[in-house]
């Protein structure tokens, strides 16, 4: 068994993960956060019911923390809606657009992932 520590490798600044792939794992993780990106990236726009209705099993309650969470990292953004009722909408910001090479990458792996435990 080799005992020495391993080189980085790229992005990283010493024996460990960085700094940067800890808060982005924390920023990420949880059940819900990498589905609400995915059909925002897809979707574009969309009311807070409708994306409710589309994530099966989320509650509103934690959508609605998750889509603040998304809010204060600059990665969604929430209009408010002029109507008869108070509506209100989600989308993507630039910054959180930006996630979408990261989202089909982890996509990609999870395919050949799922075809090699096969």
């Amino acid at each position: 068994m080799n005992t020495e520590n391993p080189q980085p490798g790229p992005g990283f600044s010493g024996p460990g993960p960085s700094a940067e792939l800890g808060d982005t794992m924390q920023l990420l993780c949880g059940k819900w956060k990498l589905q609400i990106i995915s059909f925002l990236l897809k979707n574009g726009k969309t009311r807070f019911n409708a994306l409710q209705r589309s994530i099966t099993g989320i509650s509103p309650r934690v959508l609605s923390k998750e889509l603040q969470d998304l809010q204060q990292h600059n990665l969604a953004k929430r209009t408010i809606l002029e109507a008869k009722l108070t509506a209100v909408e989600y989308e993507l910001t630039p910054h959180g657009k930006t996630l979408e090479g990261v989202i089909r990458i982890i996509n990609a792996w999870g395919v050949q992932h799922s075809e090699y435990r096969q």
